[in-house]
């Protein structure tokens, strides 16, 4: 009710017309651990409203931390999220919040990283192996193995350690 009551007052008092909308949205992805993901997010709104619009990402409903790996790299009204070199960890739902003064337009899209997580870590999956056993014809000898299940893609995936 108060937004239909927002909006009806902009139109009437300020000539706008054209509501905020996330015209350019990001797609959900899947890819391999150590790839670089781009999420775009285009938004636009009102003329008058344009100064005010804003543009942020959640992870999980959470406030992303931006830090070396991962960033916006903004370009006129695309505000697309960078993410380098992309781990396991990253996984998750992302939100591209885009808001003025007076409504707000959101899209969120599943990003699933799928890998070890690590670059130390190799898959060794021709055997079925159980914690720190030894993988030996495919893997070589003496190499510590770790058998963890990864609830993000429900399997269990072997590691080795070097």
């Amino acid at each position: 009710m108060f937004l239909v009551l927002c909006v009806t007052l902009c139109v009437h008092l300020c000539g706008c017309t054209e509501k905020t909308e996330i015209i350019v949205p990001p797609e959900s992805q899947t890819v391999m651990v150590g790839s670089d993901v781009t999420l775009h997010c285009n938004a636009t709104t009102d003329e008058l409203e344009r100064r005010k619009l804003k543009t942020s990402w959640l992870l999980n409903r959470e406030q992303i931390e931006f830090g070396s790996r991962m960033n916006v790299a903004q370009y006129d009204r695309d505000k697309s999220l960078k993410i380098t070199q992309a781990q396991v960890d990253n996984t998750g739902n992302y939100t591209c919040n885009a808001s003025n003064e007076l409504d707000w337009d959101a899209v969120t899209v599943r990003l699933v990283v799928q890998g070890t997580g690590s670059r130390h870590l190799r898959h060794c999956s021709h055997l079925v192996i159980s914690d720190f056993s030894c993988c030996r014809p495919v893997c070589g000898p003496g190499r510590a193995v770790s058998q963890v299940f990864d609830q993000s893609i429900g399997l269990y995936v072997q590691m080795i350690i070097f």
